[in-house]
């Protein structure tokens, strides 16, 4: 057997593994959010330890930083991190999410390393949508305006030099016809 032969079963089996391990997670994560539920407690908060003192931190969390540092060390591919989240996401109700969203908000620093958020951008962008989506505009002014604002630190606009003459150009033209209406 030729090296390159060998490289790739290598690759191979750590392919499958990196699968078997995403797959165990999201299973895991099911499993404690399901028993959350049942037990009528928060999903963040559920498996917390009285005894833990100050430590409040459910099964979840733990959990979901577990997963973030495997990604933070490339043990595993990073966008894993931004799916369980997204699942995470899915299967709770929106007062859960805001729980959810609190720990992405506390974990942003880790989460917006540029190695790690280019795998998973479009899944954290697409999350975001969704919540926004889901939440009411009128009762959720403030989670709403969390969510906005953290998409506003990750994906700033960038405007050309050519969109922002045409943007300086749009604003004169409409500053010009509100001059002479008045």
């Amino acid at each position: 057997m030729d090296p390159s032969e060998s490289y790739m079963r290598q690759t191979k089996l750590v392919q499958d593994e990196n699968q078997l391990l995403e797959n165990i997670l999201r299973t895991l994560l099911q499993e404690l959010v399901s028993a959350a539920v049942q037990s009528g407690k928060h999903t963040m908060h559920y498996g917390a330890s009285i005894d833990d003192g100050d430590n409040t931190e459910g099964q979840v969390p733990r959990l979901l930083d577990i997963m973030l540092y495997l990604c933070e060390n490339e043990h595993i591919e990073g966008g894993k991190i931004f799916q369980l989240l997204e699942d995470l996401t899915e299967m709770s109700t929106m007062r859960n999410c805001e729980d959810v969203f609190g720990y992405i908000e506390s974990k942003q620093d880790i989460l917006g390393k540029p190695k790690l958020f280019a795998k998973g951008k479009l899944v954290i962008l697409r999350t975001c949508s969704q919540l926004l989506l889901r939440l009411s505009k009128s009762n959720d002014v403030v989670f709403c305006g969390r969510i906005i604002m953290f998409l506003a630190h990750f994906f700033p606009i960038v405007l050309t030099f050519r969109e922002f003459s045409m943007f300086q150009m749009r604003q004169s033209i409409r500053s010009k016809h509100l001059m002479e209406f008045l």
